[in-house]
């Protein structure tokens, strides 16, 4: 699949995701998330507690986001690795506030509430789930 091909499955995609960052000794965290929005076709942002993710990302600004979707074997699962390195963090405004409100309505007000800020990454690649190339 082409970029543009895996983004717009980015796009259809529904389901939960996993995020991966690394601190400034370069431990790996790993977390589960389900509302990440694709803003144009290079960035996307998603709403963040305070939590490791978070941390990770004001000390070493790059993550991976990863999506799938099952098939009945391995080989046939459909989804994307999103490479991102982090434009700006808004803990107000309009971005910050629809997301919030997204997260309300997927996971309930107490989830909601927990959110501190939105975070904007520039896509910097994007490869398949499911890559033998290099």
């Amino acid at each position: 699949m082409n970029e543009e091909s895996l983004l717009t499955a980015f796009d259809n995609h529904n389901g939960p995701g996993v995020i991966a960052s690394s601190d400034g000794k370069g431990e790996v965290n790993a977390a589960v998330f389900g509302s990440v929005r694709r803003l144009d076709d290079q960035h996307v942002a998603m709403a963040l507690g305070e939590g490791r993710t978070l941390d990770n990302l004001k000390v070493n600004g790059r993550a991976v986001y990863l999506f799938y979707r099952e098939g009945k074997t391995v080989l046939e699962w459909q989804g994307a690795r999103l490479y991102l390195d982090v434009v700006r963090f808004e803990d107000e405004g309009g971005l910050f506030a629809s997301l919030v409100a997204e997260a309300e309505q997927q996971a309930g007000k107490m989830a909601a509430r927990m959110l501190r800020c939105a975070v904007v990454f520039r896509i910097d690649s994007v490869r398949p789930l499911i890559d033998f190339g290099a």
